[in-house]
């Protein structure tokens, strides 16, 4: 049987596939720990990576098609939030948001038969987190409606959690950003097998 061809589909996919992951990182900006995104016209694919001991923050204004993607250290989560609650345009009445639990956070607070649920949920950052943007009178904060596609990744061995969408139509495209390109490629040696 004559392989080449499916070598050359091979090659043919893998081109286009990271020519895709190329155009979208050209469209997308991407929150480093300490950072806050918003969308634009320019760049509207937000989302952030590496959520292990962080949390992502999301909010969208549906009406603008505008996202804000923060990615809050343990420690500065409520400052972040405020942040990003501050940077809302003055003219939206109502945010959809969702909390993204890094890794390590969600095996500790998500986990719903962790010990620490059941007894005191106000050491829950997300719970705290939640309790505050229902105390801002100015926004109705209501939980988003739609999945983020949130995927886990992995680096040498520790896991993480990562998202990425499309603010204009919350497509999500986590999985074409947030590839390594080595993993295309295949060797061109295997023999297929039916």
């Amino acid at each position: 049987m004559n392989y080449d061809k499916y070598e050359s589909f091979d090659k043919d996919y893998n081109s286009q596939m990271i020519k895709y992951k190329l155009l979208l990182e050209s469209k997308a900006q991407i929150a480093r720990m300490g950072e806050i995104v918003v969308s634009s016209n320019d760049k509207p694919i937000v989302g952030t990576t590496a959520l292990a001991t962080c949390f992502g923050i999301v909010f969208y204004d549906r009406q603008n098609k505008k996202a804000y993607v923060g990615h809050a250290g343990p420690g500065s989560y409520m400052q972040m939030l405020y942040t990003m609650v501050s940077m809302i345009d003055s003219s939206a009445k109502q945010i959809e948001y969702c909390i993204i639990l890094g890794w390590d956070n969600y095996n500790y607070f998500g986990n719903k038969s962790s010990t620490l649920n059941l007894l005191d949920d106000s050491k829950n950052p997300e719970y705290q987190m939640k309790l505050a943007l229902k105390s801002i009178s100015r926004i109705n904060f209501i939980p988003l409606k739609s999945q983020l596609g949130v995927k886990e990744g992995n680096s040498d061995g520790n896991p993480y959690y990562e998202f990425a969408f499309d603010a204009n139509t919350l497509t999500d495209v986590a999985n074409y950003l947030f590839f390594d390109i080595k993993d295309l490629t295949r060797k061109t040696n295997n023999k297929y097998k039916y």
